[in-house]
């Protein structure tokens, strides 16, 4: 290859990679319906992220688009528009009676003691079911069906935790479930005042049964009984509830 050859090369990959019709073709086909310009710019952006990362979109090749859309938005999941080409080359395959292994029956087990209501118990128990499903399609190297449950799956995980998040707030404002600090601080105080009504007993017994002894020496024996019966809490995350002689 001459030095003319060479440049010419290089100024074609520079350009960005080369696709077998315009990029409005291609949206026309990712969009149908829609203003086609839009989708234009919006193919550009995206041919513009494949050249900086030296992974073309593979709009030649739409079974692909999704798989790409996510490995190039981090945490996003493919939009249906562009899912939808994995689906068809499935349903093709399936027309075309091309031989694949048998998917196991997907099963929901439902037995499990759950607290939280039915709706929530459904989305896990189906959560579960599709990850074995998942699993099960990658080790059978079903590339295509995998593709579709692992974005079917994080959509489920995503609807699961926000169950979660919704079923944990009712549940907080009828007062069934409490937060971990809001108990750590309701029971400081259930032990603060159970040592002080310890003290304030032994003392009154001790001035009604051993009135003989002095004042100063009743308080010290009250102190010394109550931080000998409280003094589990030391070193506890409730040990501001233990203060030592201190009343």
């Amino acid at each position: 290859m001459d030095e003319g050859t060479e440049l010419f090369g290089e100024v074609l990959q520079a350009k960005g990679p080369r696709y077998a019709k315009p990029l409005r073709s291609y949206a026309s086909i990712i969009w149908p319906g829609k203003d086609p310009e839009s989708g234009v710019r919006t193919l550009k952006r995206w041919v513009k992220k494949g050249k900086a990362s030296g992974d073309a979109p593979p709009f030649d090749d739409l079974v692909g688009i999704a798989t790409w859309y996510e490995r190039h938005h981090r945490y996003a999941v493919a939009p249906e528009e562009l899912r939808r080409f994995e689906v068809q080359v499935v349903e093709k395959d399936e027309e075309q009676d091309v031989p694949a292994t048998e998917m196991p029956v997907m099963t929901l087990n439902l037995d499990g003691d759950f607290t939280a209501d039915e709706g929530l118990r459904q989305c896990r128990a189906l959560v579960q079911a599709t990850y074995h499903q998942m699993e099960t399609a990658l080790q059978q190297r079903q590339t295509k069906v995998y593709q579709s449950l692992r974005r079917e799956w994080q959509s489920l995980i995503n609807t699961q935790r926000q169950w979660e998040k919704d079923i944990l707030k009712i549940q907080e404002g009828k007062g069934e479930e409490l937060r971990t600090r809001v108990i750590n601080s309701e029971l400081v105080r259930i032990f603060t005042a159970s040592a002080q009504s310890f003290f304030n007993a032994t003392l009154k017994t001790l001035q009604d049964h051993a009135p003989h002894l002095p004042g100063d020496e009743q308080r010290r024996i009250a102190l010394e009984k109550r931080d000998e019966v409280f003094t589990h809490l030391r070193g506890t995350r409730f040990d501001s509830a233990w203060i030592p002689g201190n009343n």
